[in-house]
């Protein structure tokens, strides 16, 4: 029989809440190093939190990457979709809305980073993603820009 703090009970309870309001099944958690720092817990107390919802159903590890958020009727879910996707993706619909506009200089990887609340890593994977794409151009000692003639497959995306 595992022992679990009364602090990691109380913090599974506070990130139950959060998770039943404000988070989707699939969706990923913060890694344990940020739920410590953002919430101000110990690790220790974080891992028995996660365990304890984890024993629950309420999240489950995927592969050593993160824990992500199960479904609430017990199915199974399709794997999540990797951070560096997610990005991706968001940056790809503000691109095609035109909040960012074709030559507009995008955020750096420190800021963007800040933004989605993660290292710079997923970020310059987005932005990988997106050049392979034709929808970014990266100019070395200057910045990361929209291209002015993005690929013609994401032209319908444009309305």
């Amino acid at each position: 029989m595992t022992f679990i703090h009364s602090r990691a009970r109380e913090f599974a309870n506070q990130l139950k809440a959060q998770i039943e309001h404000g988070h989707k099944p699939g969706d990923l958690l913060l890694p344990t190093a940020m739920l410590s720092k953002e919430h101000g817990v110990t690790l220790w107390t974080v891992r028995g939190a996660l365990h304890l919802l984890s024993r629950e159903g309420v999240i489950a590890s995927y592969s050593n990457k993160g824990y992500y958020v199960m479904a609430r009727d017990g199915k199974p879910l399709n794997p999540p979709v990797p951070l560096q996707r997610q990005i991706a993706d968001d940056l790809r619909q503000k691109i095609l809305n035109e909040d960012y506009e074709p030559q507009e200089k995008l955020p750096s990887l420190r800021e963007l980073a800040r933004t989605y609340r993660c290292s710079t890593a997923p970020v310059r994977g987005a932005f990988e993603i997106l050049q392979d794409e034709k929808l970014l151009i990266t100019v070395p000692q200057d910045g990361t820009y929209v291209n002015t003639s993005p690929d013609s497959s994401h032209e319908e995306g444009r309305s």
